[in-house]
């Protein structure tokens, strides 16, 4: 997965959330092997577990997790996370793993431009 952070405008966001949440649910992980797993395991035990301290983190702060597991090792199904703030250190760190998060949302196409 190279997407990590998604900025949308507002007009848009909960249409693109529920897009994206539909096409993210088929996004399973687990044994590769088995026909109805997309996702395999990341790259290490360290990997996995700094990904689960980013998304804890952002939960600890009052995220809502969209979809996602975090309890499988270094099988972590993709993660859907929305409102990240600058507070949660997903903000402002790579996850390298299966996560996308919408950290920003903006009233207007030329609102973006500005920032």
């Amino acid at each position: 997965m190279a997407t990590d952070r998604i900025i949308v405008e507002q007009a848009i966001a909960d249409d693109f959330i529920k897009v994206l949440k539909s096409m993210v649910t088929d996004l399973v992980s687990g044994n590769p092997r088995h026909k109805h797993v997309k996702l395999g395991p990341v790259a290490s035990a360290s990997i996995a577990a700094r990904l689960s301290a980013l998304i804890e983190d952002a939960l600890d702060k009052g995220q809502h997790k969209s979809l996602g597991l975090l309890d499988r090792g270094q099988f972590i199904d993709a993660t859907l996370l929305d409102h990240i703030t600058p507070m949660m250190r997903i903000y402002s760190e790579e996850c390298f793993g299966h996560c996308w998060y919408l950290s920003s949302r903006f009233p207007r196409r030329s609102d973006n431009c500005s920032q």
